[in-house]
This record gives C-alpha cells, sequence and structure tokens, in this order.
C-alpha cells in the first residue's frame, strides 16, 4: 500500500509539473506551501529527484495561505495546502 501511495502521489507531481508554474526552467520544480504537509513532500521530492535526475525540486515552507496564493500567482508549480 505504501508503494502505490508513494507512486501516486509521484505521478500527480509530474501531471501538475507539466501544466506549467513559475519555476525558472522546465528541469526545475518549485513547491511552497503547508508546513504539516512539508515532510511528505520532502521525502516525495527524494525520490523523485533519485528516478527524475534531470530535475530539481524546491521544497519552500510556509503556511497554506502562501501556497495557495503562490499556485495563482505562478510562483510555484505546486502549492501545499
Amino acid at each position: 500500500m505504501k508503494k502505490i501511495l508513494i507512486f501516486l502521489s509521484l505521478v500527480s507531481m509530474i501531471m501538475l509539473t507539466s501544466c506549467g508554474g513559475g519555476a525558472s526552467s522546465s528541469t526545475d520544480i518549485v513547491i511552497t506551501g503547508s508546513s504539516s504537509v512539508s515532510p511528505l513532500m520532502f521525502k516525495l521530492a527524494e525520490k523523485f529527484e533519485e528516478v527524475n535526475s534531470n530535475y530539481t525540486v524546491t521544497v519552500e515552507t510556509s503556511d497554506s495561505t502562501i501556497g495557495v496564493q503562490d499556485t495563482i500567482n505562478g510562483n510555484n508549480n505546486i502549492g501545499m495546502a
């Protein structure tokens, strides 16, 4: 079950990053937002980078409001809320 959850999360990250966003290049993924989601997101980002070595994932922890606002303003690829 744990492997399925990680796989589905990684697939979701890939799908969301293909939608565009505010990262500086197509190989940069910027994730901002909720500190309660960040521990899981750090682990997912680490595993994602292991599988996709040409990508750089940056996770910036703040709060859900920032994650949502950054997504609306195009300052991130994924907003944690």
